[in-house]
């Protein structure tokens, strides 16, 4: 698997606890990674540590992105790992120019497909379009 594909399902799984939990802060982080569990740590822990830093530092225009996105549907209504996939997603399209917005969707669109649903990849692609439209 490729390691940005890896450090994005990574940062889905480190972002699903923080956002369970309620526990947005570093810590949570640095705990995580401490466990270990994170096979292949090295090669993805500077994209992996990019993406959570990124969303916890910028977390509130992000999520008002996601709002806006889904305006008859309250925000905290969406499944964790479907607002969790559009956090990364659009970490990536606001703040990682050397992705291309498209390769940032379309991996937002295949992991939503594996953790969730084929639906849910259909439902990721509406709201990051609209997203990307908006600029």
């Amino acid at each position: 698997m490729r390691e940005r594909r890896r450090a994005r399902e990574e940062a889905l799984k480190i972002l699903y606890k923080m956002d369970l939990l309620d526990r947005w802060e570093r810590k949570a982080l640095e705990e995580e990674i401490s466990y270990g569990n994170i096979s292949d740590f090295e090669k993805i822990k500077d994209y992996l540590l990019f993406l959570i830093e990124t969303i916890l530092e910028n977390r509130s225009l992000i999520d008002e992105k996601i709002k806006k996105r889904v305006k008859n549907w309250k925000f905290e209504r969406l499944g964790i790992l479907e607002r969790n996939i559009l956090r990364i997603a659009i970490a990536e399209l606001l703040f990682s120019p050397d992705v291309p917005p498209k390769v940032a969707i379309d991996e937002a669109i295949e992991i939503a497909k594996k953790y969730v649903s084929r639906d849910a990849g259909k439902f990721v692609n509406g709201v990051l379009d609209g997203v990307l439209k908006e600029g």
